[in-house]
């Protein structure tokens, strides 16, 4: 299968992506449109006032308190990580100094949130970096990015160098510029890459935040995990507490493919949405229909968390918060905060073997169950989608997803099984039609979701 390849959105170059930033209501997002730019120190200086770093020890009790959990993807607890650098930090001598980390990288191709915030709020994220220093004992922050985000790589380099002209107590900062695939985000890959190895994940004896660069604490959180920090050092627990529920507090970036020109949408949701509400087709003025049917923007299925999330299908998710308890409930995660609809004249599983093809050329090739588990399912899903295959192949495919799960050296083998397995459940019918060689009664067309062309270099 030859991929449809689409280039990786633009959040200042891309009209359609209509972010709504300053509108009322707003946290991350408010401000001074996109069409203005990257904040300036001074503006931002006067929207939000002064970063009042304080005692870290009761700048780390604010954000225990908050319940902020990361929003990269593993949702871990925040204050529990500094918590944990912190404290090796002090049970270890001078060259023990922690590392924080901002992972800039987002390596998932249908998220735009964190090249979002980087290219018009760097000083927002800047902010929470300095607060997770502080708080760690760090006297240098590394902003870890990816090549081809120019644009939120050039705004992080001058809110860099306005910091430093406006002699802000800051710690020292670099900005590094890794390889832009797929795994290469991950939190022990980008770890790897700025010891000067390769930028692939790798297995870990301890958790990085006790040891991680060069045996240093290390702390590794995602661009709107700092810029939550950001808000909460200034505004308290209690007012960041008051979006989203008890169980999932705070307001949550979403990026939302709806089709038509605009592509995808960057939300964030302050008070709760379920996904019925955020699968809302675009309005008829906005759609570019190209002789497609009306029915083409229906979602029969959703994937939710990004391309190695899991399937659900629609009218069963229909009115479940996007929320991580409720999400829970049903089997499900808000991942990296994505949602691609797959309208109901799509075929599922064609949709699931474009994406299982990209996912195993995207592995690092560590390991038997990346190298060769991951392309097995590619070309049982491809066989499957042309129709070549049969019902005890799709059995044997099932067979080798339940081999390959937890076998990895890193979780992305992990991440393909989830998404397959649920596909393989959702798209029961057309996979059944496609097994005894039948049509399945769908397009082969799929959404322009991005599939960026893998880079050959790991440094």
């Amino acid at each position: 299968m030859t991929l449809a390849r689409s280039p990786v959105l633009d959040p200042l170059t891309d009209r359609t992506l209509p972010y709504r930033m300053g509108q009322p209501g707003g946290r991350l997002l408010a401000g001074r449109p996109p069409r203005l730019g990257a904040e300036p120190l001074r503006d931002h200086a006067a929207r939000l006032g002064p970063l009042p770093l304080g005692d870290p020890r009761r700048v780390l009790e604010e954000l225990e308190r908050s319940g902020l959990t990361g929003r990269g993807g593993g949702g871990f607890p925040v204050a529990r990580k500094l918590a944990a650098a912190r404290a090796a930090a002090s049970a270890g001598c001078a060259h023990h100094v922690p590392h924080v980390v901002v992972n800039a990288s987002e390596s998932e191709p249908a998220s735009v949130k964190d090249r979002t915030l980087c290219t018009l709020r760097p000083h927002l994220v800047l902010d929470g970096a300095a607060v997770a220093a502080a708080i760690a004992g760090a006297n240098r922050v590394v902003v870890y990015a990816h090549r081809g985000t120019d644009r939120a790589i050039e705004a992080l380099r001058l809110a860099v160098a306005e910091r430093r002209a406006a002699g802000l107590p800051d710690p020292a900062w670099l900005v590094g510029v890794g390889p832009a695939r797929y795994v290469s985000g991950e939190a022990s890959a980008a770890a790897s890459w700025l010891e000067g190895g390769e930028a692939k994940p790798r297995a870990l004896r301890l958790p990085l935040a006790v040891g991680g660069i060069a045996g240093r604490p290390t702390v590794v959180h995602n661009v709107e995990t700092m810029a939550h920090v950001a808000l909460i050092v200034r505004f308290g627990a209690d007012w960041w507490r008051q979006a989203g529920t008890m169980a999932s507090p705070g307001s949550r970036l979403v990026t939302v493919h709806r089709g038509g020109p605009r592509g995808a949408e960057l939300l964030e949701m302050v008070a709760p949405l379920t996904v019925g509400t955020l699968l809302t087709p675009p309005a008829p003025e906005d759609r570019d229909d190209g002789g497609r049917s009306p029915s083409s923007y229906e979602p029969g299925a959703v994937l939710i968390g990004g391309y190695a999330g899991r399937w659900a299908a629609a009218d069963a998710v229909e009115g479940v918060p996007f929320t991580s308890d409720a999400l829970a409930a049903v089997g499900l995660a808000p991942g990296c905060g994505v949602v691609a609809p797959l309208p109901k004249e799509a075929c599922g599983v064609a949709a699931m073997a474009t994406l299982a093809q990209w996912l195993a050329a995207e592995s690092a090739g560590q390991c038997g169950p990346c190298l060769f588990g991951l392309a097995d399912v590619a070309e049982g899903l491809q066989r499957l989608t042309e129709r070549v295959s049969s019902r005890r192949e799709v059995r044997n495919l099932r067979l080798l997803l339940g081999d390959i799960r937890g076998k990895g050296a890193c979780h992305h083998p992990d991440g393909v099984v989830g998404m397959v397995e649920s596909g393989l459940d959702v798209f029961a019918d057309d996979v059944d039609r496609h097994a005894r060689r039948r049509p399945c009664g769908a397009t082969a067309d799929l959404p322009a979701w991005p599939f960026p062309a893998p880079e050959e270099a790991w440094r």
